[in-house]
């Protein structure tokens, strides 16, 4: 378990907050992943069909040919509402690839279902975040609790039971919907209250999120209480965090105060506090601006977001070097806009600058039900295997936390 964070770690994360580089990515491990096939019988026909059981956790094994490294720590970054046209915008406006988007992949179906059970509901960000924490699905608005509205276990409660510290860090406040979704319990997302008590018993080892002092400063006497350092500066870290396990932050993140953190650097420090766990860590990153570009309709806010989550990457990478024990997912809840892009003239609008250029149009100012994309790094998991929809193309949402899980489980035998 975590023991007292390091000064030297600490001094040195800070140190590294405005010099980051970029990294060069690395050969996935090939890990792979047998997810146990479930009774004879027909696989859902289609996203549409009806179910009444949400539950969709299925146990899986690593396949015994498989010898690598077990995988220690536990990476997911979370684009909020983004699609494979936003990563496509993102690269045709910086005018280079992203080394992510060559990692294995494979779409993800991300509908949610009504309050009797039935799939094909088009997801909000509550249950889109449920889905990935605890392999379950729930109706919208739902945090961590299942259409009954029983409390859910997430991956970061998993990761406990196995002695890892975990982590939640993002753009957006603490008691927004994804990050709520990995550590909270509510049945009405728009619940601050609710979802900051539940996060203050969560057992999180570090929590960081965007900076809101009339609404943290309530439950100051709570937090600590539950053994967190309160911190609403990076500078105050030095202080509040040194001799405490546990740290709840609130900052400014890529906003327009004068001292707006990177999410890229923030990254940094959560692995800096994290990383002396002897038995590793899970961390979830959620870039929570895509969709609040994407809802927008703004493609200038799209690409800066995107870039930033690439940036991310890149910095957890460039930690990651040549080890192989840590795995790293990049997904979305779902996507924003209907966004649609192209390098030639087939659309009314353009999107302009130094580094590319390229034509667009968004069909909505909401939530579609396109699918989103999985990349994976360190692991090759059969994705036919995953038991919703067993094929090679497309998994459900839920799929990713029996990944997750099954990396912890296979890790600590």
């Amino acid at each position: 378990m975590l023991k007292h964070k390091q000064r030297i770690s600490l001094l040195l994360a800070l140190s590294l907050l405005f010099c980051l580089s970029a990294c060069s990515m690395i050969k996935p491990l090939g890990l792979l992943l047998r997810v146990e096939q479930e009774s004879e019988g027909d696989p859902p026909g289609s996203e549409s069909s009806t179910e009444t059981n949400t539950n969709t956790e299925t146990e899986t094994e690593i396949s015994p040919e498989a010898e690598e490294t077990p995988i220690r720590n536990l990476i997911l970054i979370i684009g909020d509402g983004m699609g494979p046209e936003h990563i496509a915008a993102g690269q045709l406006g910086s005018g280079a690839a992203y080394p992510f988007t060559s990692w294995p992949n494979v779409n993800v179906n991300t509908d949610s279902v009504d309050p009797s059970g039935n799939a094909g509901v088009l997801t909000d960000s509550a249950a889109g975040a449920t889905a990935l924490a605890t392999g379950n699905l729930t109706v919208n608005s739902y945090l961590g609790i299942d259409p009954y509205q029983r409390p859910l276990q997430t991956v970061l409660d998993v990761a406990k039971e196995y002695g890892k510290s975990t982590g939640i860090l993002t753009t957006d406040y603490l008691y927004g919907a994804t990050p709520a979704g990995f550590s909270a319990h509510s049945n009405n997302r728009s619940d601050y209250d609710r979802i900051t008590e539940t996060q203050a018993t969560s057992g999180v080892d570090f929590l960081c999120g965007l900076r809101n002092d009339s609404h943290y400063s309530s439950y100051r006497s709570l937090l600590q209480e539950n053994g967190y350092a309160v911190c609403n500066t990076v500078n105050g870290i030095r202080d509040a965090s040194v001799e405490s396990e546990k740290l709840y932050l609130t900052v400014n993140i890529e906003n327009n105060a004068a001292d707006s953190l990177p999410l890229s650097s923030l990254a940094s420090m959560a692995i800096s506090f994290l990383e002396n766990d002897e038995d590793g860590f899970v961390l979830i990153i959620e870039q929570a601006h895509i969709d609040k570009n994407a809802h927008n309709n703004s493609i200038n806010g799209v690409v800066s977001s995107v870039n930033s989550l690439a940036q991310t990457v890149e910095t957890v990478m460039e930690w990651i070097g040549d080890r192989e024990d840590t795995a790293v997912l990049v997904t979305a809840d779902h996507e924003t806009g209907g966004l649609t892009v192209s390098s030639q003239p087939v659309f009314a609008e353009q999107y302009f600058s130094a580094t590319g250029n390229f034509f667009y149009s968004f069909s909505s100012t909401k939530h579609t039900d396109l699918h989103v994309k999985l990349f994976v790094y360190g692991i090759a998991p059969s994705f036919r295997n995953c038991t919703y929809y067993r094929s090679e193309y497309l998994i459900k949402n839920t799929d990713v936390f029996q990944i997750m899980k099954q990396l912890l489980i296979t890790e600590s035998k």
